[in-house]
């Protein structure tokens, strides 16, 4: 995971039914590292590794990101957390 042209995010993230988590090589929570990120960024680029051999690279136009995370905040009645 690259935000802009920031260093790279090595995470690998693990699914449940109803949720995600990203974790590092080490099983580091990493989730913080891309909420950091986010709300600054204008482009996200995601290399997936999907089988042996194979792998899959995506970028999406990320920015306005803060609005909208302001946004999910404000509807849900929350505070965003201090960063």
């Amino acid at each position: 995971m690259r935000f802009d042209d920031r260093a790279p995010i090595d995470s690998r993230w693990r699914f449940m039914d109803n949720s995600a988590m990203a974790m590092n090589a080490r099983g580091v929570l990493t989730l913080d590292q891309v909420m950091a990120n986010l709300p600054g960024a204008s482009k996200l680029r995601l290399r997936m590794y999907v089988e042996r051999g194979r792998e899959i690279e995506v970028s999406f136009d990320v920015a306005g990101a803060q609005e909208a995370i302001d946004r999910v905040y404000a509807s849900c009645q929350d505070d965003k957390p201090a960063s």
